[in-house]
């Protein structure tokens, strides 16, 4: 990847940042996405993403363009 404004080679790594589960009503819960992950992805309120549970213990996000 390289920088837009330099042209110079940007060292891209995986993200991994801690994120809590918030109790929204009843039966129902949530995640609040840290800004860097919301920076990193281009998520915008109100876009949809698809959202798999391949194995216990493991949720996959993928944004939908």
């Amino acid at each position: 990847m390289k920088c837009p404004k330099c042209k110079q080679e940007i060292l891209v790594s995986p993200l991994k940042i801690s994120q809590k589960v918030v109790k929204l009503s009843k039966d129902r819960l949530g995640l609040y996405l840290n800004r860097d992950i919301v920076r990193s992805l281009g998520l915008k309120g109100g876009q949809e993403i698809l959202v798999s549970v391949p194995e216990k213990g493991t949720i996959v996000f993928q944004v939908k363009s």
